[in-house]
C-alpha cells in the first residue's frame, strides 16, 4: 500500500505543475493579444483629423497623403500657396467669410462640409422616405465634371442635402436638392457638401466615398490641401435631435406605433349589436313587509317591527320626493299629497309612530305601509 502511494505521487505533482503552467499562460496570451492588436481607438471630437475613432477623419488624411497630396491641418485661413481648403463642419467663423470669399476668387477651391455658413449653398431637405433616412445616394444626373467616377455615396442618418442655386453644378441629387453642389466664385469655386459624414472613418471606405474625397480634395499628385480645424475651440456640427437616433431606434419606434394602432383597433371594435343588460328587479313592498313581519314574529317584538316598517317607508318616500333624510312625517305627507295626489292623512298615519302591542296591530300597520308604498312609489304589492 505504501509503495503504491509513493508511485502515484509523481503523477499528481505533474498534474499540479501543468495546472500552474496553464494559469500562467492565460495572462501571458492576453498580454500578447493586446500588444498585437494595438491601443484602442482614440475617439476624440467628431471630425477630428487626428482621431482614429469611428467619427474622426484621420483615415481621410492618410488616404489623401497616400495619393500624393500635401495635407496640413490649420486653424486659420491659408495663404495663396494652398490649392484646396477643406472646411470641416462648424469651422468657418462668420467674421472670416469675406476674407475666405476673396481667397476663393483668386483661383482657389473651398470644400465646405455643412450648409450653415454664408459662403456655402443653403440647407436643403433631408434625404428621407416615409420618415426614414436614405443612407445611399446615387449619382443620377451629375453635372460636376470633377466627379467622373463616383456612382454612389453613403452618408449618416439625418444628413441634410444642399439647395442648388441657379447656375450651380450638382451631383447625387434627391428631389431637387443635391449632396454635392459646385458654385463658381470669381476664378475659384466653392463646393458644398450637405454633410461631412461621408468623410468619417467609419464611412470613408463605403460605396464611392473615397472616390469623391480623392476627386474633390486631391485631383492631382502634389495638390496642397489645408484642413481647417480649430484644435482649441469646441465647435460642433449642427445636427437635429432626430438625426442623433439610429435607424434601429427609429424602426423600433415605428413598430411600437403600429402595434399601438393595432391594439386600439382590436380593443375598440364592436362585435355585433349592443346587448341590453338585465336590470335588477325591484323588490315589492309586500315581500319586505312579510320578511320583517316574520322576523319580528319570531322575536315577539311587534312595536320594534312597526317602527322599522315606518322608518323604511319614511326613508323611501323622502328619497323619492327629494326631501332631506329625517324629514318629519307631516312634511312628507304634505309633499306626497301635492306631488303624487295621495291622501295626506293616510300617509301621515302610516309614517307616524304610535304604540303597537299585538300582532293584529302590527298587521294593520304593515297593510297600511304597503298600501301607501304602492300609492306613492307605485311599487306593486304581491
Amino acid at each position: 500500500m505504501t509503495a503504491a502511494s509513493g508511485a502515484m505521487a509523481p503523477a499528481g505533482g505533474a498534474r499540479s505543475g501543468r495546472r500552474v503552467l496553464l494559469w500562467l499562460l492565460i495572462p501571458a496570451a492576453l498580454i500578447v493579444g493586446v500588444l498585437a492588436l494595438g491601443a484602442p481607438n482614440a475617439e476624440g471630437r467628431r471630425y477630428d483629423p487626428s482621431s482614429n475613432g469611428e467619427t474622426g477623419t484621420k483615415a481621410l488624411v492618410l488616404l489623401l497623403q497616400g495619393l500624393g497630396a500635401q495635407v496640413d491641418v490649420v486653424d486659420a485661413l491659408p495663404g495663396d500657396d494652398v490649392d484646396v481648403l477643406l472646411a470641416l463642419p462648424g469651422q468657418i467663423p462668420d467674421d472670416q467669410v469675406p476674407a475666405l470669399r476673396q481667397w476663393v476668387r483668386r483661383g482657389h477651391t473651398l470644400v465646405v462640409t455643412d450648409t450653415y455658413t454664408d459662403i456655402s449653398a443653403g440647407p436643403g431637405r433631408r434625404a428621407a422616405v416615409f420618415g426614414l433616412s436614405e443612407n445611399l445616394l446615387d449619382r443620377k444626373e451629375c453635372t460636376i465634371s470633377a466627379l467622373p467616377g463616383a456612382e454612389q455615396i453613403r452618408v449618416d442618418d439625418g444628413s441634410l442635402l444642399a439647395d442648388v442655386p441657379d447656375g450651380a453644378e450638382q451631383c447625387f441629387t434627391f428631389q431637387g436638392d443635391a449632396m454635392v453642389v459646385n458654385q463658381a466664385v470669381g476664378d475659384g469655386q466653392v463646393v458644398t457638401l450637405g454633410t461631412g459624414s461621408l468623410f468619417l472613418n467609419r464611412n470613408i471606405g463605403e460605396a464611392d466615398n473615397a472616390v469623391v474625397a480623392a476627386d474633390l480634395l486631391a485631383p492631382r499628385p502634389g495638390t496642397r490641401l489645408a484642413v481647417l480645424w480649430d484644435t482649441t475651440a469646441g465647435r460642433f456640427e449642427r445636427r437635429s435631435l432626430l438625426s442623433l437616433l439610429g435607424p434601429g431606434i427609429r424602426l423600433a419606434g415605428l413598430q411600437l406605433g403600429l402595434a399601438f394602432l393595432v391594439y386600439v383597433f382590436v380593443r375598440g371594435r364592436r362585435l355585433g349589436r349592443p346587448i341590453a343588460e338585465p336590470q335588477p328587479v325591484l323588490i315589492a313592498g309586500s315581500e319586505l313587509v312579510n320578511a320583517v313581519g316574520n322576523l319580528m314574529q319570531q322575536t315577539r317584538e311587534p312595536a320594534r317591527a312597526a317602527a322599522i316598517l315606518r322608518a323604511e317607508l319614511r326613508r323611501a318616500l323622502a328619497d323619492r320626493l327629494g326631501l332631506p333624510p329625517g324629514a318629519p312625517p307631516e312634511l312628507i305627507a304634505d309633499t306626497a299629497a301635492s306631488r303624487a295626489g295621495a291622501d295626506p292623512e293616510r300617509v301621515r298615519a302610516a309614517l307616524t309612530d304610535y304604540p303597537v302591542g299585538s300582532e293584529q296591530e302590527l298587521l294593520a300597520v304593515a297593510v297600511l305601509v304597503d298600501a301607501v308604498r304602492e300609492e306613492v312609489l307605485h311599487v306593486p304589492s304581491r
